[in-house]
């Protein structure tokens, strides 16, 4: 598996702090959040969204992570998102939090190679 810092959709523009910010606290919200109003409407901001739910006690699978992103990218463009957990992982188990960031990481990469 990949190290998070390698995964292309992560946004390596974080370590910078480029651009304006648009924070939505799920994938599944920011989606729906997106689609309610201008699909357009967040095309020039950086979208840190949250594709994985920290309070679930499951490891969500790659391809469920990979379609939140999916959804997410008919409304930003791909070097505009950034892919995240939707809280921290402090109360979560460390090999449950690890699992999930692994599988966040393994949806990014996925969709990468979608994209090209």
């Amino acid at each position: 598996m990949s190290e998070l810092s390698h995964s292309p959709l992560l946004g390596r523009r974080i370590r910078t702090g480029e651009g304006p910010r648009l924070g939505v606290p799920t994938g599944r919200l920011a989606a729906e959040a997106l689609a309610a109003g201008d699909p357009t409407a967040a095309r020039d901001k950086v979208l840190c969204a949250g594709v994985i739910d920290v309070k679930g006690r499951t490891i969500e699978p790659v391809e469920v992570v990979a379609e939140r992103t999916r959804m997410l990218l008919r409304s930003v463009r791909p070097d505009r998102l950034w892919l995240a957990s939707d809280c921290g992982f402090s109360q979560t188990a460390r090999p449950l939090a690890l699992g999930k960031m692994r599988a966040l990481v393994a949806a990014a990469e996925l969709v990468r190679g979608e994209l090209g």
